[in-house]
């Protein structure tokens, strides 16, 4: 949502970012279970999902942060999944293009 600049309930809506959840989930379900969790991709997905219909109208976090020109918390989430994948050696092109496209607005400031 905030690379989309996008409200979260477009998430829902549209084609395109379901399909970018849908694979951002199945590379952090499968660095999950690496690091010896049980995550379950459908239900991950569904909760991913369920937020984005409960806040349909709000910006995410992220978003708001890059409009006010603040660091996100980009690291904190999708940098984890990237690290813990390098670790295990576990590809996520979705997860790394993310993390680094929203690093790259952060250097904007």
């Amino acid at each position: 949502a905030a690379l989309a600049e996008l409200p979260n309930g477009r998430i829902v809506r549209d084609r395109h970012l379901l399909a970018v959840v849908e694979m951002v989930c199945r590379e952090a379900t499968e660095v999950a279970k690496a690091e010896g969790a049980r995550v379950d991709q459908e239900e991950l997905r569904h909760r991913t999902l369920l937020v984005a219909k409960r806040t349909a109208a709000n910006r995410a976090s992220m978003l708001q942060d890059l409009d006010r020109h603040h660091r996100t918390e980009i690291d904190a989430i999708t940098g984890s999944i990237v690290r813990a994948a390098k670790r295990h050696r576990i590809p996520v092109p979705l997860n790394a293009a993310l993390y680094a496209l929203v690093r790259a607005r952060e250097t904007e400031f």
